[in-house]
């Protein structure tokens, strides 16, 4: 017990690392194997996380945000989408705001409707979708589906990563053979081949 400590213990200092070599923390395999196809730098992916979890803490800490917004942020190497629903644009834009003056944050792709809050049914049927889609995904042998990450809201599949303009076409083919899939948007940056 005591050995997995001080890895435990050391992830807080490394959150600032940006740039440096992929990091493999913890040993499970699906983990490593996820940090070794993702093309980000460790430190990009920590900062991914850190944005994600910057904004729902913003949100959450604001009385007035918290009770009329439903609002999901997925960062990808800098790049912020905004999803959910708020009671009132000026939310919306205090929460975009919020985004874009946060560190390591180089875009920010507001999807945010001024609607009222969806039921958990409209929200399970996110996630049933999302679950969906990354199976297809999974088990498409020409996809290299952990360089890609999947947010879904209300029947539009978004779809973010950086990969290669074939794989990219791959990726999108695949998914939309998924029952339940309305929209794709896509939101790759692409690099070179191998």
């Amino acid at each position: 017990m005591k050995r997995y400590l001080l890895p435990l213990m050391m992830l807080p200092l490394l959150l600032p690392l940006n740039g440096c070599a992929p990091l493999l923390v913890g040993g499970a395999a699906a983990t490593t194997v996820v940090v070794a196809q993702d093309r980000r730098t460790a430190g990009a992916i920590l900062n991914d996380e850190r944005i994600e979890i910057r904004v729902k803490d913003f949100i959450s800490k604001d009385a007035e945000l918290h009770e009329h917004t439903q609002v999901k942020a997925t960062s990808y190497n800098g790049i912020v989408l905004l999803t959910g629903e708020v009671a009132l644009p000026v939310m919306a834009d205090r929460i975009v705001e919020f985004t874009r003056q946060e560190t390591h944050v180089r875009e920010v792709r507001n999807e945010l409707l001024v609607a009222p809050q969806r039921d958990m049914a409209a929200r399970r049927a996110d996630i049933g979708l999302a679950s969906r889609v990354r199976t297809r995904l999974f088990s498409d042998r020409d996809v290299k589906s952990n360089t890609v990450k999947i947010t879904t809201y209300d029947g539009t599949v978004y779809l973010m990563g950086l990969i290669t303009r074939a794989e990219a076409e791959q990726v999108v083919e695949a998914t939309r053979g998924v029952s339940g899939v309305q929209r794709i948007v896509r939101m790759f940056e692409y690099v070179r081949p191998d």
